[in-house]
């Protein structure tokens, strides 16, 4: 692997056979041969770390002896794929243990979408801070705040909810909709505001855009 300027500078000519890279120029075969050595980087780093999708491409760079985190994307093809930074196996999933308490959690959603569990009964679940965030990475919890989980899809079922109450609405209308606690109703509210659900007027009451 060397930079294509660099190559040129010394005065040689690019060779036709040379996989370019962006700037990098590689030897024939070089991509396929490291790109065959990335699925056992991801295997090695989601043994150490499963409730991680996959290693920062940073890591991946390291373990392959790279000169440049820009090499990286060339080398990942399917089942793994690039996300948010990561190399990841697109249908890594849960671990077992992981996928059941939150199967759970979802069961809890879909017969009552607004009933948050509270902290005590994530942490009885054996959902910490780790398990939450890998779930939520996992497309299969939404974070609302710091403790407040809630289904995918929710935001649909907010705004369906409040369809029924007479604009402009208040936060206490918008709870009585929901049905839920005002620990859920007020970051949910805020949150349906920064994805453009609802707007918040001057006098604080709130309309749906």
């Amino acid at each position: 692997m060397v930079r294509a300027a660099d190559f040129t500078a010394m005065g040689w000519p690019v060779p036709e056979e040379a996989t370019v890279v962006g700037p990098w120029l590689l030897a024939p075969g070089l991509v396929d041969e490291l790109a065959a050595a990335l699925p056992g980087v991801v295997g090695r780093y989601r043994q150490l770390r499963p409730l991680e999708p996959g290693p920062p491409v940073a890591v991946v760079r390291r373990a392959l002896e790279l000169p440049d985190d820009e090499l990286v994307p060339a080398l990942v093809r399917p089942p793994l794929a690039l996300r948010e930074g990561r190399v990841a196996v697109a249908s890594a999933g849960l671990p077992p243990h992981v996928q059941q308490a939150v199967d759970g959690v979802r069961a809890r959603l879909t017969a009552d979408p607004f009933a948050a569990p509270e902290a005590p009964d994530l942490a009885a679940a054996g959902l910490g801070p780790r398990e939450l965030a890998a779930a939520v990475r996992d497309g299969q919890l939404v974070k609302v705040a710091d403790g407040v989980y809630l289904a995918p899809g929710v935001a649909e079922v907010a705004r369906e909810r409040l369809t029924g109450v007479p604009a402009p609405f208040t936060l206490s209308q918008a709870r009585s909709a929901w049905g839920t606690t005002r620990r859920v109703a007020v970051p949910l509210m805020e949150w349906l505001d920064a994805r453009g659900v609802t707007e918040r007027l001057p006098d604080n009451t709130r309309r749906l855009r």
